[in-house]
């Protein structure tokens, strides 16, 4: 007999025990240790699948693989029960589907129930079903999956498609050099129906976090974006220009206030210069300029000539954080339209 291996503790989540029917359980518990790790296949025999739930096959209509709590169904398209979905229509056509399950009912799958000790028997489960992949010919799948509508497009029992769904607790789509999301790459769908080019809505990409729908929005063009923000920076420059132009004509004319005399009567001689107020307010208006409007202007212009380099041109070398990562607003990876 092959070394037995140290019973874990009952609370480890990899041997879930109450899994186990009342009966089971009851029998379990009365074993010796040894004996135990023998029933839990430590001993080399396989043990119970007593986390293992029975599916309820559609009699005639459906062909079963199973290994464990693994499941490969060739049938008909049926999201829940044998009298669901398309499939569930006697002599039904055009509807074949293939559903890849592993762990039905997930974490609290059990073989039996856990006080009559009766065969557990289960449907299709999309919410607690652990993870699967979902094809079918003809499908409700935003309907079945109770998927928000989003604004490409939703498939409903009056609306169907050809569809293929992927739900886990996390999705992984891996590529070891790029992967491609292309719609409307043909003239008919599934149903026969022309994917017309009359409209756009139907055939974007949406991408929606936590079930919310009411914030989607239009993904914006990078490129685009990048033109309208220089755009918008040069129209803030040359405001800015602009400006500290008006000052230095200002500061010309205060000059000249400050400096102005009159003539007087007394043989058509010059007055003395303001000296109370029109000369200590014209200096003191002329300094504030430079030092504050100026000098401002000119951090101003510098900024925006740093954002121009930091974040919108194209250079040989982009500008980096402190972690090293670009901070150019494009992405060197990703585009879309």
């Amino acid at each position: 007999m092959p070394e037995l291996k140290p019973l874990p503790r009952k609370s480890n989540p990899v041997i879930q025990l109450d899994a186990m029917c009342k009966k089971q359980r009851a029998a379990y518990d009365l074993m010796s240790e040894e004996a135990q790790l023998i029933f839990l296949g430590n001993g080399g025999a396989p043990r119970p699948n007593f986390d293992v739930p029975r599916y309820r096959q559609a009699e005639g209509r459906e062909k079963v693989f199973q290994k464990g709590n693994a499941f490969i169904t060739l049938g008909l398209d049926r999201p829940f029960g044998p009298a669901t979905g398309f499939g569930s229509t006697p002599g039904a056509t055009h509807c074949a589907a293939i559903d890849i399950v592993a762990g039905r009912k997930a974490w609290f799958a059990k073989s039996r129930d856990w006080r009559s000790c009766k065969p557990n028997i289960v449907d299709n489960d999309l919410v607690a079903d652990a993870a699967r992949i979902y094809l079918s010919q003809r499908t409700a799948i935003d309907q079945y999956f109770n998927l928000p509508r989003g604004k490409v497009g939703n498939t409903t029992k009056w609306n169907p498609r050809s569809a293929v769904a992927i739900k886990a607790d996390d999705v992984r789509l891996i590529a070891r050099q790029n992967i491609k999301l292309v719609t409307r790459t043909d003239a008919l769908n599934s149903q026969g129906g022309l994917c017309s080019k009359a409209t756009t809505s139907q055939y974007g990409i949406d991408l929606i976090a936590v079930m919310d729908e009411d914030s989607l929005q239009p993904m914006v063009k990078g490129e685009n974006l990048r033109q309208l923000l220089l755009i918008i920076l040069d129209q803030l420059s040359r405001t800015v220009s602009t400006f500290t132009t008006y000052t230095s004509q200002t500061g010309k004319f205060l000059d000249a206030l400050a400096k102005h005399t009159h003539f007087t009567n007394y043989y058509g001689g010059p007055t003395a210069p303001d000296l109370l107020t029109s000369q200590p307010v014209g200096i003191r208006t002329k300094i504030d300029n430079i030092t504050k409007v100026e000098v401002g202007a000119f951090l101003t212009q510098t900024g925006f000539t740093k954002i121009k380099s930091d974040y919108l041109e194209y250079k040989g070398v982009d500008t980096v954080d402190e972690d090293g990562q670009t901070l150019h607003i494009l992405s060197p990876y990703n585009s879309n339209n």
